[in-house]
């Protein structure tokens, strides 16, 4: 399960969003038929454009200076339109996580007798306390952060190696391998999870740390057809010259030829660690002792439903915390993410 599903399944047992539910449904159909409307637009635009071609370059207009004209006037305004509809649409997306930061500030009691509120009457700071003290919020982070860490790099270097090895090498089976790694995507998880249950409970792996990061620390999937074509492009004089210093087969796998696709490799461990951060089924599937964040606010928001509405801004300020760490991660490594298929060095 899905941390944004549960998000979105709490916001909906708290307060009724019909009417934000109906704007975001018609922005998303709105921006569609925006899409639709410039991409027909645009063949229509460039079908004219073609045609009148010769006309234009006969009277003295170049090629060029008719397309900067036709990119100036023809499409002004559908891109004004588009930006201001996907600017509406962002924020329809936003609302809902303003609501919850407006409303963990806001104290059980008014919410409660007053759900429909926005803006609360006082700032009450007691929800972000009460969900430290009462609900063990440091260990079940600290345990999420643990998972989070190890897991993604794990992963990572399982990746990297498998990669490197299908990337660089001719060996027998390697055509296999890329269909194990490319049939991996097309089994969903929950078709196996019955299967795998039993297998960590025949290996005597449940609720052990040893057992979630072997379940999480696979190097197959999305992850090694990204990594292995990065390898694959990575000139190979780069092994040539290594190996004439005298350099091991590790050191150029470790620190000539992996730092050149580092900001992939990044990017690929912030999604992973993403991943493992909202991640609610691995965990309490397989570490039932051992509770995570998602875990814990899955059954403070059980408790808050019970309590007839009075936890729930306590249950709002989790989240928020939840999602902090998160957003740090993310603006730490932007630029690596916004440089996701970028690589060092010579191609090849």
């Amino acid at each position: 399960m899905n941390f944004d599903l549960f998000l979105a399944e709490t916001l909906g047992s708290a307060f009724q969003f019909s009417t934000l539910d109906k704007i975001v449904i018609t922005a998303e159909a709105i921006v569609i038929l925006i899409l639709l409307i410039l991409t027909i637009s645009k063949k229509k635009a460039e079908k004219e454009n073609r045609k009148w071609t010769f006309k234009e370059t006969k009277m003295g207009l170049s090629i060029s200076e008719r397309k900067s004209q036709w990119r100036q006037t023809d499409h002004k305004v559908p891109l004004i339109i588009c930006c201001v509809i996907f600017t509406l649409y962002a924020l329809t997306l936003l609302y809902p996580i303003i609501w919850i930061l407006v409303k963990s500030f806001m104290d059980p009691v008014e919410f409660k007798f007053d759900p429909n509120r926005f803006f609360p009457s006082r700032i009450y700071f007691g929800n972000y306390k009460s969900m430290i003290k009462e609900f063990n919020f440091v260990p079940m982070i600290l345990n999420t952060a643990l998972l989070s860490l190890v897991a993604p790099t794990l992963q990572m270097a399982a990746c990297c190696c498998v990669s490197y090895a299908y990337a660089r090498f001719k060996f027998r089976g390697k055509e296999i391998v890329y269909f194990i790694a490319l049939s991996s995507m097309f089994i969903p998880s929950v078709g196996t999870l019955a299967v795998t249950y039993q297998l960590m409970r025949n290996l005597h792996l449940m609720d052990k740390y040893l057992g979630y990061f072997l379940l999480c620390g696979n190097g197959m999937g999305f992850s090694f057809l990204l990594v292995s074509s990065q390898y694959t492009n990575v000139s190979k004089e780069y092994e040539e010259a290594a190996q004439i210093d005298g350099a091991s087969r590790f050191r150029i796998f470790w620190q000539i030829i992996t730092p050149q696709i580092l900001p992939t490799v990044i990017a690929l461990w912030v999604l992973g660690f993403i991943g493992c951060w909202n991640d609610y089924a691995t965990p309490y599937l397989f570490l039932p002792s051992h509770k995570t964040l998602s875990v814990g606010i899955r059954e403070l928001n059980f408790t808050a439903q019970q309590s007839g509405g009075t936890d729930y801004p306590i249950l709002f300020s989790g989240i928020i915390m939840v999602e902090i760490p998160v957003l740090i991660v993310f603006f730490v490594f932007q630029k690596r993410i916004l440089n996701f298929s970028l690589g060092g060095g010579i191609k090849g």
